[in-house]
């Protein structure tokens, strides 16, 4: 359908996007094709992340967020990069996660 070709084009220019933020971290860092995706990760990184993409009006944060973990390889970190019409730009990771992310940021 018409419709579900624009949302998945939106979906790819979202990935492109966290691609090229992530690349600032890990220059290697590219999008994974559809047929190279390994279940549930859309970004291809040397990183120990394991990254979900979603761009649309209502996403399901938790059903991305565990698409992230079923996919990850072992060690990785689960997060869900999304997007959301008129509302923003959003990143979801595990809490603990979370809480050392802040503690790398804050306490020097």
């Amino acid at each position: 359908s018409v419709m579900g070709r624009a949302e998945r084009l939106k979906g790819h220019s979202w990935e492109r996007e966290v691609a090229i933020r992530i690349r600032e971290i890990d220059p290697r860092a590219k999008r994974l094709l559809e047929y190279q995706e390994g279940m549930g990760i859309d970004i291809d990184t040397t990183l120990p992340i394991s990254i979900q993409c979603k761009a649309m009006a209502k996403p399901n944060f938790i059903k991305a967020f565990n698409e992230a973990k079923n996919g990850k390889k072992e060690g990785n970190e689960p997060i869900g990069a999304f997007k959301v019409d008129r509302k923003g730009k959003f990143m979801l990771v595990d809490f603990d996660f979370g809480i050392k992310l802040l503690k790398n940021y804050f306490i020097k």
